[in-house]
């Protein structure tokens, strides 16, 4: 019966974005238009590059050949590193291809999973930065961020980690070019549909919100890149840090979808996930506020 309920309503807001879409034609194609540019300009090309190169390596053993080399099992620091280089949504990719691969335990990627949700670096610095007037906001930001995730680092680090060891030969290399490339196109694509659906969802429900925070909150909530360039109409400087904090370290549901769609049939536990984004929000703004004093 719960899951009859769930389903009626995925269908009532499916036919009111129909509805609307029709009825506000021209708006919706217009602001499908200049999300569509800010995705393709903005972030495709930087989690295109990332994404391949760091498929090409996994293809390639550098992870066994790293464990080989200093007698370390670090898939815990090496998927955190490539996390914290990508951006979300991709730890859940890289454990994803991992387990896929034998590489670690579903015990290890339970683990990972909690520290491995990273902002693009070069969206802080630039895009946020510009939101916040100035980049030492910015820097503290993605500074709390990333201490964030090493405390959640230690915190679940088991102190072990099953890595299979074993180097295969790869294929030639024109295959496993192709192969990464198709993959990972696949995988954009996805995350843009996501990212569209819910995009189509804030702007509907906006149209209803006359309220600053609300709008804002509203837009973080569905779409994150929207609700973080959105947190501009507030006057303060302090507080737009504060929702931005929030937005990109509890993520938005489109963010949320993406992870699940990632993970689907691994294994891999999404509450994991959100407890993971909760002790990070947490731990996130009190470095902030401890950073804001000196």
């Amino acid at each position: 019966m719960k899951k009859i309920y769930k389903n009626i309503i995925v269908v009532v807001i499916l036919f009111y974005l129909l509805v609307n879409s029709i009825v506000s034609n021209n708006t919706v194609v217009v602001e499908f238009i200049n999300y569509s540019k800010l995705f393709i300009y903005k972030l495709f090309p930087v989690s295109f590059i990332f994404l391949l190169l760091s498929n090409l390596l996994i293809e390639y053993n550098f992870l066994q050949i790293i464990s080989k080399i200093f007698k370390l099992k670090s898939v815990y620091l090496y998927v955190f590193f490539l996390s914290f280089l990508s951006g979300f949504p991709s730890g859940a990719i890289y454990i994803k291809e991992f387990l896929d691969r034998g590489l670690i335990s579903l015990r290890d990627a339970n683990k990972i999973i909690m520290f491995t949700h990273f902002p693009n670096s070069l969206f802080v610095i630039n895009s946020v930065s510009s939101i916040l007037e100035g980049r030492i906001l910015a820097y503290k930001i993605l500074f709390s961020i990333i201490v964030a995730n090493i405390i959640l680092l230690i915190l679940f680090y088991n102190g072990e980690c099953s890595i299979n060891e074993n180097i295969e030969m790869p294929d030639n290399f024109s295959n496993i070019l192709s192969n990464c490339v198709n993959k990972i196109f696949r995988l954009l694509i996805i995350i843009y549909g996501i990212s569209v659906f819910f995009f189509l969802i804030s702007l509907v429900v906006n149209r209803y919100v006359h309220n600053t925070f609300i709008y804002v909150l509203i837009n973080g909530l569905f779409d994150l890149t929207k609700g973080v360039y959105s947190v501009s109409l507030i006057s303060d400087i302090y507080i737009r840090a504060i929702f931005i904090i929030i937005f990109i370290t509890f993520g938005s549901l489109s963010i949320h979808f993406q992870i699940k769609s990632i993970l689907m049939d691994t294994g891999v536990e999404y509450r994991n996930f959100i407890i993971g984004r909760c002790l990070g929000t947490v731990i996130t703004l009190f470095v902030f506020f401890l950073s804001l004093l000196f």
